[in-house]
């Protein structure tokens, strides 16, 4: 009998080390290793995107490479993630479910049609639900301090910022953020320099979130005749500029004009 409860003991001191061990695992941790180099996701992307453009009718068509990721992303564990790994993944996160949300519905002429596709609809994101304008809003905006996430947040509108047919990764984050900024501020359609005249004619997104530049941008003397954010912005805009060229253009009273923003889904 002292046998039979000694070996008992011992059994659920098993049971309870299997449990403990299970419990303190990371939630979304398995035995295959997140891809940090989102190689799925640029596959997908390199198939689907041409020139900033989606063409949805074949994703919707194809869908299950896309849903395999809005899973993925859902389960994630970033315990242990450096910053850059975790902003490269949120950004990620924001324009896979930007896609799901419009093959979920398409056709569809804009995705301001879809009801409640930022602030309604939660999805799971690393172990929490979440809306589109919670993960932009409330996370990636409040926790990182990085204005440039404005030009790669793309919300399938023609105005936004094109779609690359590449995944952001953290090791190569800051010069992907500097690559699609620059790509952005040198797009004429989105945004205009008018030396002479001293008007600029700027993407709305620079009213929308004026006041995410000022931390970065914000230099005490430029632009004095603008207010704190607007010169902030102006800073940013003239630094993809040459040297030479920079300098000239910090000289200017640039008055700001804001572009109409046109809401036509990005489509091919």
């Amino acid at each position: 009998m002292r046998r039979h409860r000694i070996l008992l003991f011992l059994t659920l001191a098993v049971l309870a080390g299997a449990v403990t061990a299970d419990a303190s695992r990371p939630r979304g941790a398995d035995a295959t290793p997140f891809d940090r180099n989102w190689l799925a996701y640029s596959q997908l992307l390199d198939r689907f995107v041409e020139n900033g453009l989606v063409d949805y009718q074949a994703l919707r068509q194809d869908r299950g490479p896309l849903d395999s990721l809005v899973a993925i992303i859902g389960s994630a564990s970033l315990n242990g993630w450096s910053e850059d790994d975790k902003l490269a993944f949120y950004i990620n996160a924001y324009n896979i479910i930007t896609l799901r949300s419009i093959i979920d519905e398409y056709p569809v002429r804009s995705i301001r049609d879809i009801d409640g596709v930022w602030d309604g609809t939660a999805w799971p994101v690393a172990g929490q639900r979440m809306t589109l304008d919670f993960l932009e809003h409330e996370l990636i905006r409040v926790r990182f301090d990085e204005a440039r996430i404005h030009f790669a947040l793309v919300c399938a509108a023609i105005s936004c910022p094109p779609l690359q047919r590449w995944a952001y990764v953290g090791d190569s984050l800051d010069s992907q953020l500097e690559h699609v900024s620059a790509a952005f501020l040198n797009n004429t359609e989105r945004n205009r320099l008018d030396p002479q005249r001293g008007r600029a004619e700027l993407s709305r997104l620079f009213d929308w979130f004026r006041d995410d530049f000022v931390s970065r941008y914000f230099v005490e003397g430029q632009f004095p005749h603008l207010d704190e954010a607007d010169a902030a912005v102006m800073s940013f805009v003239t630094s993809f500029r040459e040297p030479t060229e920079t300098a000239q253009l910090r000289a200017i009273r640039w008055k700001i004009d804001y572009l109409d923003y046109d809401w036509r889904l990005n489509k091919q």
